[in-house]
């Protein structure tokens, strides 16, 4: 089980919105999620913070966390997703939030 710190510029987890994973402390540079890794979200445009986790590790690398009382699938950037340019410097593994699992 690993922490990581979770960055986005939104005010709440949504479709299509972009994830900046940290790990803290590091240990490794893949950027693999384990399942029951802890998240410690922060969102960078109110200075607030929540927790969520890795409930599960798909055979096909798609994750799916448990955040905000809610299930959420989440992948790496596929080449039709726009990462940010400063994540791009700062090299965080990043993720997308695909769907809301209900």
């Amino acid at each position: 089980m690993r922490n990581w710190d979770v960055f986005f510029t939104a005010t709440k987890l949504s479709k299509g919105l972009e994830l900046d994973f940290v790990e803290n402390p590091a240990t490794s540079e893949d950027g693999s999620l384990a399942r029951n890794d802890i998240l410690n979200f922060e969102i960078t445009l109110r200075r607030s913070k929540f927790d969520g986790m890795v409930v599960e590790v798909r055979p096909d690398g798609d994750v799916i966390i448990m955040a905000q009382n809610a299930r959420w699938r989440i992948s790496k950037p596929t080449e039709s997703d726009k990462v940010h340019p400063v994540a791009l410097r700062t090299k965080p593994h990043i993720w997308f939030i695909r769907e809301e699992i209900g």
